[in-house]
């Protein structure tokens, strides 16, 4: 039997709701639906909280923000040995990571004279990786590519290799996105560390197949697409040209809130509905390109014959509104932001009874680590607070893995440079979510929390909060809420007395 390898994608700032098979009908995701096919979609899966690095530690160490404290991106991780890569690295595997993990080393463990010691940086690698390719938007090598290529030299960085090609003379009323980027689909960045996953797993495969000794390959991928800038190939962005696109979904009360928070945060991003379909069609196409480039991933596996022993899990850190709620990118805790992606292909036979469904469980990001260790059969350490979606994969029941999912915001950086300093240490929040409702509970003492009936009001647009009939749902989700947050905060040396 071939050895079991793992291989987990991350997009940036993928929207939960821009898979084909999970009911979009515009977006072309062909190969995401074909592993959806092959393997599980969750449709209701969430991240723990956003921007990317936060996310994304959230994801590798398995635990809620309110554990690992890195609250924004360039934020120091604490104890970054307590991670997923580490602790496979432990047990003799060899975890490789290709593209970027915005993880910000402790000042502390820095010698002096470290530039990230006094410098916010999260450029760094988290212990256990290797390096496949250091590459986010782009990276030396890809331009020494497009240079063998014949491309000029003004256009081998990162502000000039990402503009859209608009004409010089054009005065319309499209906005910048709406043109195509430089390179055609073959010069991309997204293409080449596609390339460069490739190679790396074959050459993974090669060193297997002369030392038996070797357990099988990790491989953790990082697209930085469908994150901006929003550019696109003309080929892709050509396959949206006269599609009936979406609208968002918002109303013009919110802009009016008089909750301080949205007071605060809710602005008008969109500028015309000319602006909003040519930001959809450009995010869709980039959503095409990631799509068209896994697509290529998934046939190497194929044609290698490493498809029945490779476990794959597509995901995502975050979301984007889209204009929805007025808005762009991944702030507040609407469910556009936190709503994400999850597709699971567990190759074995014990997971043929859900093969091919789309479920409904709640899933959390902070579940990834846990499945990974478990498919590699590496025991779960007890810190990690995700938990494993193997045995659901194994059931054909209706059983909810999750009964609800939890996310925080810390948003004091957001407001630093227009808020007091001393006020700043309660700009945070709380969000439970149910099939029911969303609640979000603020950290400052004179801001309300808010309420969605997400039954009558799925896109969350009218807060019913201060409505009286409703204190009993307010009390029973703040309790859901505070024993969460009871269990979960930082309780590392506890793990340390229990095994003792």
């Amino acid at each position: 039997m071939n050895k079991k390898n793992v291989l987990f994608i991350i997009a940036d700032q993928f929207r939960g709701d821009c898979i084909g098979r999970g009911g979009n009908t515009i977006v072309k995701t062909p190969n995401l639906d074909r592993l959806a096919e092959e393997g599980v979609l969750f449709n209701s899966a969430y991240c723990q909280t956003s921007p990317c690095g936060p996310s994304r530690m959230c994801i590798y160490t398995s635990t809620y923000l309110c554990r690992n404290r890195t609250t924004t991106n360039c934020m120091p991780l604490k104890d970054a040995h307590e991670n997923m890569a580490m602790d496979l690295f432990k047990k003799g595997y060899e975890p490789i990571l290709l593209g970027y993990n915005d993880y910000a080393v402790d000042p502390e463990i820095l010698e002096e004279g470290d530039f990230r010691k006094t410098n916010h940086d999260y450029d760094s690698l988290l212990p256990g990786f290797k390096w496949g390719l250091d590459h986010e938007y782009d990276s030396k090598e890809y331009f020494e590519s497009l240079r063998e290529k014949g491309y000029s030299e003004e256009l081998l960085n990162k502000k000039e290799i990402h503009k859209n090609i608009v004409p010089s003379d054009y005065s319309g009323a499209h906005a910048d996105y709406y043109f195509p980027g430089i390179y055609n689909k073959e010069d991309s960045e997204c293409w080449y560390i596609t390339d460069a996953t490739i190679n790396t797993i074959k050459n993974e495969k090669e060193k297997r197949e002369n030392n038996e000794s070797i357990p099988g390959w990790v491989v953790n991928l990082n697209y930085i697409k469908p994150h901006p800038p929003m550019v696109g190939c003309e080929e892709f962005l050509k396959l949206f040209d006269n599609v009936d696109l979406p609208m968002p979904h918002s109303c013009d009360e919110e802009l009016n809130s008089d909750h301080p928070v949205l007071k605060y945060f809710m602005k008008k991003e969109i500028k015309s509905e000319q602006h909003i379909k040519d930001l959809i069609r450009c995010y869709y196409a980039m959503i095409y390109e990631v799509d068209y480039n896994l697509g290529r991933i998934l046939k190497y596996l194929e044609d290698s014959g490493q498809k029945d022993s490779t476990m794959i899990i597509f995901s995502s850190d975050h979301g984007e509104y889209l204009g929805d709620h007025h808005l762009r990118n991944k702030k507040l805790f609407f469910n556009q932001t936190m709503h994400i992606p999850y597709i699971i292909k567990n190759p074995l036979p014990e997971a043929d009874n859900t093969r091919g469904k789309i479920l409904d469980d709640f899933v959390e990001s902070i579940d990834s680590a846990p499945t990974i260790l478990s498919f590699l059969d590496v025991n779960v350490p007890s810190r990690y607070q995700g938990k494993s979606l193997l045995p659901r994969l194994k059931s054909s029941d209706n059983k909810f893995h999750k009964s609800e999912i939890f996310h925080e915001w810390d948003y004091r950086n957001s407001m630093s440079k227009n808020t007091d300093q001393s006020t700043l240490s309660d700009k945070v929040c709380w969000v439970v979510r149910d099939k029911s409702y969303s609640f979000i509970q603020f950290a400052e003492m004179d801001v309300l929390p808010l309420l969605f009936d997400l039954s009558k009001d799925p896109y969350e647009l009218n807060n019913i909060a201060n409505d009286d009939e409703n204190i009993k749902i307010l009390y029973l989700y703040s309790q859901k809420l505070l024993k969460w947050r009871m269990k979960n905060e930082d309780q590392r040396m506890q793990v340390w007395y229990d095994s003792v």
